[in-house]
């Protein structure tokens, strides 16, 4: 990895993965207080409080960093999902303003590949006007993750929160429904634009995809909502409200930090510390982020 080009506002940070340009684009934050019910939702919160502490974080709050990643060629221009949009507050769905800051307009992006249908990933291919944000981009997602948010009644029945559920199917439906002129579907293990590999890593929705970027021997896996947060990492057992099937997400976040650990692997995070590059180390039998020098 070489960094092209980093700014201290946390907008963008560049850099190359063997042949390819990548940029990390801040979709923004948001800080979630209180962090019950959306992360381990059956918890003691004094269990929460005292992993948090010693950690730099507030213990009763959380940073939520937006990440979205851009790979581009000379051919493609890809955007690994596409931000909030305007459904999430102020302080996200700025990803428009940061591509642009960092010389990308929406025109520009050839291709969104999703790495699953939750809001703060599907909501931003839609604008205000309730126009495609990216006009010229073809959207691509997993058949398995559009073929669940689009069935007449999606089982939420091994997932924590009915009412979350709720919400999360009517604007996954919406998006996806929306995104019909533009969408193009993918199974696991296929490979996209000769340097994306996708693999299906079910749990946090039946689709939800791991996507791993290649070029000239050099590898990133983006693990998307696999870990959604360092609590995650140091216990994946806590889960999160919103996962789909609560134990099959928690099967793969363990199967995820244990590949990841022992391969070493580059890694990327949407909702770690911008700009979400490191690696995951196991230590006393959990996980650790360690977060790349830039």
């Amino acid at each position: 990895m070489e960094t092209i080009e980093k700014i201290e506002a946390k907008d963008f940070f560049k850099f190359t993965l063997g042949s390819l340009e990548l940029i990390v684009i801040s979709d923004g934050e948001f800080d979630l207080d209180p962090i019950q019910p959306l992360f381990a939702p059956d918890r003691d919160p004094d269990e929460i409080i005292e992993f948090l502490e010693g950690r730099d974080h507030l213990p009763h709050k959380l940073v939520f960093e937006g990440n979205v990643l851009l790979v581009k060629n000379g051919e493609h221009t890809v955007l690994i999902d596409a931000g909030s949009g305007q459904t999430s507050g102020p302080t996200v769905g700025k990803i428009v303003k940061h591509l642009s800051a960092a010389g990308i307009e929406k025109e520009d992006i050839t291709e969104i590949v999703l790495s699953h249908a939750h809001h703060d990933h599907i909501g931003g291919i839609m604008d205000e006007n309730g126009a495609f944000t990216f006009p010229n981009a073809k959207i691509f997602i997993a058949k398995a993750e559009n073929d669940f948010w689009l069935s007449e009644k999606p089982d939420f029945s091994k997932g924590s929160d009915n009412q979350m559920a709720e919400f999360q199917s009517a604007f996954a439906k919406r998006h996806i429904i929306f995104a019909q002129p533009k969408l193009h579907f993918f199974e696991d293990n296929d490979e996209l634009f000769g340097f994306l590999k996708l693999n299906l890593a079910p749990g946090h929705t039946p689709g939800h995809t791991v996507i791993t970027i290649f070029s000239e021997g050099e590898e990133l896996v983006h693990f998307a909502d696999v870990f959604q947060h360092v609590i995650l990492l140091g216990h994946p057992e806590w889960g999160n409200q919103i996962d789909v099937d609560f134990h099959q997400a928690v099967k793969a976040r363990k199967d995820m930090g244990t590949h990841l650990a022992e391969s070493k692997k580059f890694t990327f995070g949407d909702h770690l510390p911008f700009p979400g590059l490191g690696f995951i180390e196991k230590r006393d039998d959990t996980f650790h982020w360690v977060a790349k020098e830039i």
